[in-house]
């Protein structure tokens, strides 16, 4: 007699133990139930099929049963997949959304996942790939300045006339208070004269500024030692005393 199998719901729970939580053979039995050898064997074939937690967290219940025994269950296993790490790549790009992405994996992939499910399998590989970076900011320590990427436009309500600006925005990393100013250059002069309107916005001075790698502020680009455009090219001239009265004539 055949020997019954798991339901893919615990198979899918069985790997996410085994390769998100890195849990032996035997803390997996005692917490699903299961003997330790069923564990073994289902981690081994995931092994040779080459599947990782990433991976499965993306896959539905049939998807999954697809991959490791190779039947196909109705119409959803015979779906391909995105490969979500070039979709990811994509969509950090400036104007790129997910809706768009969709469009082009459709263009690829006729009769492929719909939008709804495009996003929640997205949501599920990020969440499986756990990127995060937490950053402690203390009050007052530090302003992040930069322009924006995209230009918004000014439109002069007598001509009509459209003109492209610039958009610098300074944001303190405790409060995440913000200041955003239109200008017309990313030249050196605004990018100071914008510091100095953030200043006064915020009513003081963070312990430190952090800008981008942009132009304006950086001349020289370094990990270690990059070269302030502003302390290159506005110098601090030398202060010399002269006394008002000459020495000999001072009462």
């Amino acid at each position: 007699m055949a020997r019954k199998r798991l339901p893919m719901r615990k198979v899918k729970e069985i790997l996410r133990l085994k390769l998100d939580q890195r849990l032996s053979h035997r803390q997996v039995a005692r917490a699903l139930g299961v003997s330790a050898g069923e564990v073994g064997k289902i981690s081994k074939m995931a092994e040779k099929v080459g599947l990782e937690w990433a991976n499965v967290a993306c896959l539905d219940e049939a998807e999954l049963d697809k991959r490791l025994y190779g039947r196909e269950h109705g119409a959803a296993s015979t779906r391909q997949l995105p490969d979500y790490s070039a979709v990811h790549a994509e969509y950090q790009k400036k104007g790129l959304t997910l809706a768009l992405l969709h469009v082009e994996y459709l263009e690829s992939n006729p009769g492929g996942l719909q939008y709804t499910q495009f996003c929640e399998h997205y949501r599920r590989w990020l969440k499986a790939r756990k990127l995060s970076m937490h950053q402690v900011h203390r009050a007052g320590e530090k302003l992040f300045t930069d322009f924006s990427g995209k230009k918004p436009t000014i439109v002069d309500p007598i001509t009509g006339e459209v003109t492209e600006v610039e958009l610098f925005v300074a944001v303190m990393g405790a409060s995440s208070y913000t200041f955003s100013r239109a200008c017309q250059t990313q030249k050196v002069a605004d990018w100071i004269d914008c510091h100095v309107l953030a200043f006064e916005f915020i009513g003081g001075l963070p312990e430190m500024v952090i800008p981008d790698q942009l132009r304006s502020a950086v001349s020289v680009p370094c990990r270690y030692e990059p070269v302030i455009q502003c302390r290159q090219r506005f110098k601090p001239a030398r202060f010399r005393w002269q006394p008002s009265l000459d020495p000999q004539t001072r009462q």
